[in-house]
């Protein structure tokens, strides 16, 4: 989780000389940037990780029925 101004965003970061590419999960939506300088360090702008975890469900419904 990233801070930008006074938004909170979720996004994937890599980067790119002195400033952070901030890469959203739809790659339909345009790469954003953060500036890292001495007024903006980094751990001014990176506020924690976020862990996304998944499953298929359509293959644990093949294996397991549901009990209704």
């Amino acid at each position: 989780m990233l801070r930008k101004g006074e938004k909170l965003l979720v996004r994937w970061v890599e980067m790119h000389g002195a400033a952070l590419c901030l890469r959203p999960d739809n790659s339909e939506y345009p790469l954003d940037f953060i500036s890292i300088y001495r007024k903006n360090p980094l751990d001014s702008c990176i506020v924690g990780r976020v862990a996304h975890i998944a499953t298929e469900l359509g293959s644990l419904l093949q294996r397991r029925p549901m009990l209704l």
